[in-house]
């Protein structure tokens, strides 16, 4: 792959016709999107990396850039540090960092609190939107140059704003998701082992702990890490039932008895206790519902399904009535 419109661009010789049509081909281009986002990389950490680790990634930008062309290591280091002060200066873009030092100080911090039960809607001051489901706590920070960095615990639905001068990025237990001009749902729930991404439209990446490039996630792809091991899958989406709560609705396809609960824990805020059963392994769902009651749903259940609940309202947790699921 030719890198040498990358390189003008990295060195902010590109003209400005010339970056549009690049950005335009990357549009169509997952292998050439891909590539300008590993040299990106690897460009930011060699000027944002401590003396002793600068050789380490330009070498590793030269073992990028010109594995085909044989050129001196010394050329490419003289070329770099001439420009490494143009760019950060005049380049916010290449600016972006995996991970704002924590000494960079934000100048707002704003905290939202979504309650069992309920979606909460926050809209920003660009027109990017977040809305936020069912027992969800995000964390909102701004900093001096424009970057944004989102806190999440729980689940979100994210419309971001694309701009090319800040970075846009979800943090849930040091793992990153960076915005690319974005629509995506995040689900990040404490008690879960897993972190998921769901892309709809637009491009994301991935970042792991230690701010190393996993992905460049496409629409309709969706990516499980998991938290106990740091393991990460990428899967097309076939069922999108998962982001069904954005617009209020409950999607269930095949679902067994876990997932059936914790969708209807999270539309309704209601603690419901599944008793005990082995018949429960057969159990599946398949259905949608727009405004149906928790007791009309229940009921549905139990004619296509066999299940009976009991309704306790003496026991509450939360302030929420109490349910029993019984399967005969």
């Amino acid at each position: 792959m030719n890198n040498s419109i990358i390189i003008s661009i990295l060195k902010g010789e590109a003209s400005t016709e010339q970056k549009q049509q690049f950005f335009e081909n990357c549009k169509k281009d997952q292998a050439l999107k891909d590539e300008y986002l590993r040299l990106k990389n690897l460009w930011v950490l060699a000027q944002n990396s401590p003396p002793e680790f600068q050789e380490k990634h330009l070498d590793e930008l030269w073992t990028q850039i010109d594995k085909q062309k044989g050129k001196e290591k010394q050329k490419l280091w003289f070329v770099l540090a001439r420009y490494a002060a143009v760019v950060a200066i005049a380049f916010g873009i290449f600016n972006i960092i995996h991970k704002i030092s924590i000494d960079n100080n934000p100048i707002t911090v704003q905290n939202f609190d979504c309650p069992p039960g309920s979606i909460n809607n926050i809209r920003l001051n660009d027109g990017s939107t977040i809305k936020l489901n069912s027992d969800t706590k995000i964390e909102l920070k701004q900093f001096k140059n424009g970057n944004v960095i989102a806190s999440l615990k729980g689940e979100a639905y994210f419309n971001v704003i694309h701009n090319e001068k800040r970075s846009f990025i979800v943090d849930t237990d040091g793992y990153q998701i960076r915005d690319l001009g974005t629509i995506f749902n995040i689900k990040a729930r404490p008690a879960s082992n897993h972190i998921v991404a769901t892309l709809i439209d637009g491009a994301i990446d991935i970042l792991n702990k230690d701010g190393d490039l996993l992905k460049v996630m496409s629409p309709d792809e969706q990516c499980i890490i998991n938290r106990s091991n740091g393991s990460v899958s990428i899967s097309q989406i076939t069922d999108k039932s998962n982001t069904d709560w954005v617009d209020g609705k409950l999607v269930f396809v095949a679902a067994d008895i876990t997932q059936v609960v914790e969708k209807l824990h999270n539309k309704f805020g209601t603690d419901i206790q599944v008793v005990p059963s082995d018949l429960w392994s057969d159990f599946q769902l398949t259905a949608t519902f727009t405004n149906e009651s928790l007791v009309q749903i229940l009921d549905i259940m139990g004619y296509l399904n066999e299940v009976k609940y009991q309704i306790d309202q003496g026991q509450q947790v939360n302030n929420q009535v109490h349910i029993k699921l019984y399967k005969n």
